[in-house]
């Protein structure tokens, strides 16, 4: 399968919507077929950390701004991963935050540390 990766921390400017500077925007993005995958990289220990909701605003920042430009409705399978090389395992349920997730997005959001292309 023929993948494109898309840069977008560093590469693409995401401002805040009051204007005020730049926001959190997630890693990068891959898509094939009519796959759309969102793609957030952590690199910290402890489930305290907070990584998980960083992650989380980065990609929902992103999602929606490319939402407003670029609409969704060609892609069929829609995911959000945020991966953690230093904690590749994730022990907490993270259910509620998933569902709402995608409630709120239209993408399934997954926590693991491999990234799945079917």
């Amino acid at each position: 399968i023929e993948v494109t990766f898309t840069a977008i921390d560093k590469c693409i400017e995401i401002r805040k919507v009051d204007g005020s500077g730049m926001d959190k925007r997630c890693d990068g993005m891959l898509t094939y077929a009519n796959c759309l995958i969102f793609v957030e990289l952590k690199e910290r220990k402890g489930k305290n950390s907070g990584w998980v909701g960083d992650g989380e605003e980065q990609l929902r920042n992103t999602i929606r701004v490319f939402i407003e430009n670029h609409g969704i409705e060609d892609y069929s399978s829609r995911k959000a991963y945020i991966a953690n090389n230093k904690k590749p395992t994730f022990q907490t349920s993270q259910t509620e935050r998933m569902e709402k997730f995608h409630q709120e997005t239209g993408f399934r959001l997954i926590i693991q540390n491999i990234i799945k292309i079917d």
